[in-house]
């Protein structure tokens, strides 16, 4: 995912650096809604990730609650 993050934040850059056009717009938009759906994707896995480190057996259920 971090990989993720750095490839559309350099496809931002270099969209930043051209002529403006309804096209660059368009991705620079795309781009930006991909990113935001990985950071909010990032910062669940990290939930789950304390939520796992604070359980006595590491371990969790995300399908059953018992």
């Amino acid at each position: 995912m971090e990989q993720s993050v750095a490839r559309y934040l350099a496809q931002l850059d270099t969209a930043d650096r051209q002529e403006p056009s309804e096209t660059i717009k368009l991705k620079k938009t795309r781009l930006n809604e991909k990113l935001t759906r990985l950071k909010s994707e990032m910062a669940k896995l990290e939930a789950i990730e304390r939520q796992l480190l604070s359980t006595p057996d590491q371990q969790i259920s995300l399908a059953d609650p018992d």
